[in-house]
């Protein structure tokens, strides 16, 4: 899975609707702070900044987030859920903030790799 993208679209397949590009640009947001779990993450502050970059109201992208959840969770392919959540399978519907949490977490993931990669190819085979 190469981004954010990628894993949305191999938990849920249709990613086109203005909900997923809201989770998507949330998710990008999450991914540029320090976050260390839920409780650390201020998703009111997001919120805010989303809705200064898109003109998307807080509230509206807020409850979009939720139903986004709801129907990745409901119909989402949970090997990809089990995987994002790291092998432990959440027992009920994840909160918007946890997945946002979770997807930022492996945003990140993928930016230290994508990172990694270039001074691998640089020292070449030892």
């Amino acid at each position: 899975m190469e981004d954010t993208r990628d894993i949305i679209a191999e938990i849920i397949g249709d990613i086109s609707s203005i909900g997923y590009k809201d989770l998507r640009g949330v998710v990008a947001l999450a991914a540029e702070r320090d976050i260390d779990g839920v409780e650390y993450l201020q998703m009111g502050t997001i919120l805010g900044e989303y809705e200064k970059m898109t003109g998307r109201k807080a509230q509206t992208v807020s409850k979009s987030l939720g139903r986004i959840t709801a129907i990745m969770w409901e119909s989402g392919n949970r090997d990809v859920f089990r995987e994002l959540y790291q092998g432990h399978l959440p027992s009920t519907c994840p909160s918007p903030k946890s997945l946002v949490i979770r997807l930022a977490y492996f945003e990140r993931r993928r930016k230290r790799q994508m990172k990694d990669v270039p001074n691998a190819l640089v020292l070449g085979p030892v």
